[in-house]
């Protein structure tokens, strides 16, 4: 390991009964696996069969995990190994560090590297496992930035290589913020929440310690006068004022880094968490139901799982295990309330609506839980998610000769006029869209139905912008958000869809966009058949342009 690695014959010993170890650990291990039996040398029960889970799985717990210091690590790891040609004949080598931090260096790579080994071997044979090193990941990054604190080198490329990196990690986040919080939930897939939005601000933590880091390692040596500045002799004027003041504010540029990292876990903790929380668990829906609750009003709940509900409580609780049950308890003369899962929103909506039984949603913070009453509290509002989507005329056609009332009109408006008839169930009245869109963007994009007979289950909507050249921009989604699917779509119900259409800057031409639209069930199935209103002859209707520039 070099000069600073020499006459270290008890650590060099150590390291190697440590690696022998391992093994033997390991070794044991393989033999003695039975699925279904405990293993204590394994710590968990193997399981039989084909593993399901893939190589990068604790790659991905590492490059997510350790962010904003996930591309420093491996560096970090790494530094050791750049101390192999040293032959510490140079006392006064910027490359030459004290021999006790080389050693721990090079054991908490290995710690890690081992880690990593042993770790993918449990989740592979036991199934979704934490990393286990990932205190020698965090000791390697401080001495790493320890060290370059001194200013010993200059390394722009390695300070480069990180800070993108870094920024790479972060346009991960920005796309998929549910990377977050799944990263600690062992695999677990969750519905990020709409209406928590972070994407700018991870991306603002990523280029202030990508910024830190880079400007650190690339200056802080020349700013504190161990490693010797460019020649600027024959440099421009502005060249010779400005790169002194880059070179100096560098100097901060890793406190900079570390000081956005701490700012970074303040906010994660003390921010996002609590309100993925309100989210995520159902607890403040129980306090809104101690808030409301009088003289102990009964409390259902329907399809919600886990007891944490009697926990939070202390009541025992009405299981609704079906839509009837719901019904009839909402149904009840006295006030009552239910705590249902959002995603049985739509379909206990249509029953509702069917059963003729009036419901309110007394709370609808939460992305997951709905707090559901048949009385509201006088002044109080009702929060149902679906009501901005959703609006029944007064005068069902179904019971009126199939004729809407014109005097009746949702609290909508929209810019295009459209008359067509999909399945002679979906009438399709209006469309709002910007006339231009500028690259990259987005575009906003509302459809307006009116629900003439119940249609059929299982189609979403599709959409294609037909351009001056391909490929053509796609804008296929489910209706209303996935929080109205078609199988739940009654008659006399006006139904408001959004969603916006990404318009990359790199594959959109710019020109003049033709918009169609249509129902489609997905894969092969055939398209929901316009049976009144213009058609192209693949049941697609053209409901105007757009101007892409």
């Amino acid at each position: 390991f070099g000069a600073s690695m020499r006459g270290q014959k008890v650590a060099l010993v150590l390291l190697a009964v440590l690696g022998a170890g391992a093994i033997g650990i390991l070794v044991a291990t393989l033999t003695q696996l039975v699925a279904g039996h405990r293993s204590a040398l394994l710590g968990g029960t193997p399981r039989g069969g084909t593993p399901s889970l893939t190589f990068d799985y604790l790659i991905r717990q590492l490059g997510f995990g350790l962010f904003p210091w996930s591309a420093l690590a491996f560096f970090a790891l790494g530094r050791p190994l750049i101390r192999l040609d040293d032959d510490g004949t140079n006392a006064d080598s910027p490359s030459r560090t004290h021999s006790r931090l080389a050693f721990a260096q090079t054991y908490l790579l290995l710690f890690a590297g081992l880690g990593l080994a042993l770790s993918t071997y449990l989740a592979l044979v036991a199934g979704e496992a934490r990393y286990v090193a990932l205190g020698a990941i965090a000791l390697a990054i401080g001495a790493f930035l320890d060290e370059a604190l001194e200013g010993n080198r200059s390394e722009p490329v390695a300070g480069l290589l990180i800070a993108t990196g870094t920024m790479v990690v972060a346009r991960d986040f920005f796309l998929a913020p549910e990377e977050l919080a799944a990263v600690h939930l062992l695999g677990e897939k969750i519905k990020w929440p709409a209406t928590v939005s972070i994407g700018y601000m991870l991306m603002g933590f990523g280029l202030l310690v990508a910024l830190g880091v880079y400007t650190g390692l690339a200056t802080r040596g020349k700013a504190l006068g161990k490693v010797p500045g460019r020649d600027l002799s024959g440099a421009r004027a502005w060249q010779r004022k400005l790169e002194p003041k880059i070179v100096g504010l560098g100097r901060f540029g890793l406190q900079i880094a570390v000081g956005a990292a701490v700012v970074f876990g303040f906010w994660l903790t003390q921010v996002v968490v609590p309100s993925l929380s309100t989210h995520f668990s159902f607890k403040p829906i129980i306090e809104s139901y101690a808030k409301y609750a009088k003289n102990g009003e009964k409390f259902g709940r329907y399809r919600i799982e886990g007891k944490g509900t009697s926990f939070y409580t202390g009541l025992t609780m009405v299981e609704l295990g079906t839509q009837d049950n719901v019904l009839a308890f909402l149904r009840s003369p006295e006030r009552v309330f239910a705590l249902v899962s959002a995603d049985e929103l739509a379909p206990l909506d249509a029953a509702l609506k069917t059963g003729q039984v009036q419901y309110f949603a007394v709370d609808a913070s939460s992305s997951r839980f709905l707090l559901l009453s048949n009385r509201l509290e006088s002044g109080a509002s009702d929060q149902n998610p679906l009501k901005k989507n959703v609006w029944s005329a007064p005068t069902n056609p179904a019971q009126n000769n199939g004729q809407w009332n014109a005097a009746e009109q949702p609290p909508w408006k929209w810019r295009i006029p459209v008359a067509a008839t999909f399945g002679d169930g979906i009438e399709m009245v209006g469309a709002q869209y910007p006339e231009t869109i500028r690259r990259p963007g987005k575009i906003p994009l509302e459809f307006f139905f009116r629900v003439k007979v119940k249609p059929p289950a299982g189609f979403k909507i599709f959409v294609h912008f037909d351009g001056p050249a391909t490929p053509r921009v796609i804008g296929d989604h489910d209706p209303v958000g996935k929080a109205f699917p078609t199988a739940h779509w009654l008659p006399g119900e006006y139904i408001r869809d959004f969603y916006e259409v990404d318009v990359p800057l790199m594959t959109t031409p710019a020109g003049t966009y033709q918009i169609y639209m249509g129902f489609w069930p997905g894969g092969d199935g055939r398209r929901l058949k316009i049976t009144q209103g213009p058609n192209d002859g693949s049941d697609r209707l053209r409901v105007g342009t757009i101007e892409v520039k």
